[in-house]
């Protein structure tokens, strides 16, 4: 949702600053055309009836792990899971692995939005970014994913297709403020995410 430029941590001040970056425009003018919904509503309704929330990436139970459709932390769960299982020496991941990204588990989104729901929020400025406040780079990501695998074989990189914008870390002092604060942090979530997919999605493997 924020602009590919915008500066690090992304405060909700930076929304519709400049365009979102390319890559993601479709997915990112969908977004932003619900918060805007929301913000309208309670314009019209001259009440606080919806609180838009921004969350980083949500990664956890129920999530896509399709290599195809699914966002990265859990489609390369399901690829070097697939790599492991077919013995694969090595696997091919797109673009160089420096691009930062900041990723959230879902049960500490509920719980933010829990507290929202159950508490007075006349005092919150309205939007509200949701994040860990730290980030790791894909590189990392892939690594620590390996680690919680066992995958043994290379991993390799393809510069030649896309990174994406280089970081997108949220500004989440406004919700900080507020008093909440995320809990599962990313090496736990990983290893609960994966436990989950080896229990309800293994059906078949794509490297």
């Amino acid at each position: 949702m924020y602009p590919r430029e915008a500066d690090q941590p992304m405060s909700e001040a930076a929304l519709l600053s400049s365009i979102p970056e390319s890559t993601s425009l479709a997915y990112a003018i969908a977004k932003l055309t619900g918060v805007q919904l929301c913000l309208s509503y309670n314009q019209q309704l001259g009440e606080r009836r919806f609180l838009p929330v921004i969350p980083n990436s949500v990664y956890g139970p129920n999530d896509n792990f399709d290599v195809e459709s699914g966002r990265v932390l859990s489609a390369l769960i399901r690829r070097f899971h697939s790599a492991r299982s077919t013995g694969a020496r090595s696997l091919t991941l797109w673009g160089t692995g420096s691009p930062r990204r900041e990723f959230i588990y879902a049960d500490d989104v509920a719980a933010a939005c829990l507290m929202l729901l159950n508490s007075d929020t006349t005092s919150l400025e309205l939007l509200l970014n949701l994040g860990v406040g730290y980030d790791c780079s894909i590189k990392e990501l892939a690594e620590k994913i390996v680690g919680v695998i066992g995958f043994d074989g290379a991993i390799e990189w393809d510069p030649t297709k896309p990174d994406g914008a280089p970081r997108k870390l949220l500004d989440s002092s406004r919700m900080y403020n507020f008093g909440w604060r995320p809990v599962v942090n990313l090496d736990n979530g990983l290893q609960s995410n994966y436990r989950w997919f080896l229990e309800n999605h293994l059906e078949g493997t794509v490297v």
